[in-house]
């Protein structure tokens, strides 16, 4: 959730609605209404809301303030209700253990639920920092 007191003239809430009837939405309200609702390519896991560029002429273009969202591996900008810009976030190499199991799997030594299970417990029981792929 982001509140920004000047976006579009007025204080205006942005929220991530982690999942809608067609998928993750952004939904921008102000007061008690919804203005405007965007679509998603995945589950927001944060967002914020940054003012324009100061100096004018040193690459910003004005206008008004712009939502970032991140969502799975990238950051998504929204300039006046509108995509702007995707930074994708360079992809890591998975931890040995996870690695190993998702091999397993491949092999069919496991079946997906037993995956699941021990994917659950390696990130739990052994703190190991899971790739995207095993946290879905």
């Amino acid at each position: 959730m982001a509140t920004t007191s000047s976006l579009w003239g007025c204080p205006t809430l942005v929220v991530g609605v982690p999942r809608g009837p067609s998928g993750p939405r952004l939904a921008v309200v102000r007061g008690a209404g919804s203005i405007s609702s965007l679509a998603l390519p995945e589950a927001p896991a944060g967002l914020g809301a940054f003012g324009p560029t100061l100096g004018g002429s040193s690459g910003g273009s004005g206008g008004g303030p712009a939502v970032v969202v991140a969502a799975g591996p990238a950051l998504f900008v929204y300039r006046n209700l509108r995509p702007f810009f995707k930074f994708a976030l360079p992809a890591r190499a998975p931890e040995p253990l996870e690695r190993e199991l998702w091999l397993q799997a491949e092999q069919d030594q496991i079946d997906p639920l037993m995956l699941k299970e021990m994917l659950e417990d390696l990130r739990d029981k052994a703190e190991v920092p899971l790739t995207a792929q095993s946290l879905r």
